[in-house]
């Protein structure tokens, strides 16, 4: 079942019967942009292949849309959807491939005009081989063997960009780190 709460009434509204049948990521929370919800999803319908994709709510209009990844992306994104994190920026949707294995950063996207696929732009990437000093209270939390630590094993979600450029992330054990992307520093 799926419900829309409505703060206007007060009251919780069923929407199944509008809602196709998407697979949502419970680790991974929407975000709100241009009065509509994101989220990671991957569609299945009995018989076809399954597809990942954005899906978004619009609030307004009580309807279900989809928005394509980067192209580049579209293969990896059907099969390590759970890598991808998406945040807002600059009031621009965008889109974190935490597959970081692949050739060791952790690469940002941003979407330049909303709803067109065409306009996904790579932003920047963060080395995995940045390194950042822990404090003594989240050395514990963090690691049992060193106090510097790579960046790819700890940044899990990009929550906001600052006013200075800066990114907001949170990392593995819920602390914020910020990361400058002029610098390469992570605070």
């Amino acid at each position: 079942m799926l419900e829309v709460y409505k703060l206007s009434t007060g009251v919780w509204k069923d929407i199944t019967h509008v809602a196709p049948s998407y697979k949502f990521y419970k680790q991974k929370p929407g975000v709100y942009l241009n009065a509509a919800c994101h989220w990671v999803a991957i569609k299945s319908k009995q018989g076809e292949f399954p597809s990942a994709m954005i899906v978004l709510f619009d609030v307004h209009e009580k309807t279900f849309r989809e928005m394509m990844v980067p192209g580049s992306l579209a293969q990896m994104f059907l099969f390590y959807a759970d890598w991808f994190n998406l945040f807002v920026s600059e009031e621009s949707l965008c889109l974190a491939d935490h597959l970081f294995d692949k050739d060791k950063t952790i690469d940002i996207w941003r979407m330049k005009e909303y709803g067109d696929p065409e306009s996904w732009v790579k932003q920047f990437s963060i080395s995995n081989r940045i390194t950042f000093n822990v404090g003594v209270d989240d050395f514990y939390s963090l690691s049992d063997d060193a106090r510097v630590r790579q960046v790819a094993h700890f940044l899990v979600k990009p929550i906001a960009s600052r006013k200075n450029g800066e990114i907001l992330w949170r990392v593995n054990n819920g602390i914020l780190v910020s990361y400058d992307i002029a610098t390469e520093k992570i605070e």
